[in-house]
């Protein structure tokens, strides 16, 4: 599960390597321990508990703190589309479920990385239109593009514009 986050963001460290330095941490489970970890491989990361309502401005990957089976434990969180978000456990089980399912089980806190700024791959951050306003976007590029066409004809007026 640790090493599928790490490569997420473009981070390779060796499983034997991570597994002596986590496995021997003295907090370990906890999910402090795995920022402790990252630290010691100088991956930047932050935990934070935020509000449960803010989980769609989180990042798509990131590891969240559960109660599941009335235990604590850490898992994977990989947001999918339409409402559905993939949990994968620390013995990679993996389990699909909807948000309103995940937010029953998470506590609000969640450890998050970004991405490796030494790795070639980097997500690169597009341009995207929403639907909501494509409207807007395709109105502005027609009032532009007639706009145009009424400063290239040389006998311009308000008449032919309107």
């Amino acid at each position: 599960m640790y090493n599928r986050f790490l490569n997420t963001f473009g981070y390779q460290i060796q499983s034997e390597d991570w597994n002596l330095s986590f496995l021997s941490h003295p907090n370990y489970p906890d999910i402090t321990a795995i920022s402790e970890t990252l630290d010691i491989f100088n991956v930047e990361n932050i935990i934070a508990e935020v509000p449960r309502d803010l989980l769609d401005d989180l990042p798509d990957t990131f590891i969240a703190l559960i109660v599941y089976n009335s235990k604590p434990e850490n898992v994977l969180i990989t947001k999918g589309t339409s409402w559905k978000i993939r949990m994968i456990f620390t013995d990679n089980t993996q389990k699909k479920m909807t948000k309103d399912q995940f937010l029953e089980l998470w506590t609000g806190v969640l450890l998050s990385i970004d991405y490796n700024p030494r790795s070639g791959e980097q997500k690169k951050n597009t341009f995207r239109i929403s639907k909501n306003n494509a409207k807007y976007v395709l109105g502005a590029i027609s009032l532009l593009l007639f706009i145009s066409l009424n400063y290239s004809i040389k006998n311009f007026s308000a008449i032919s514009s309107i």
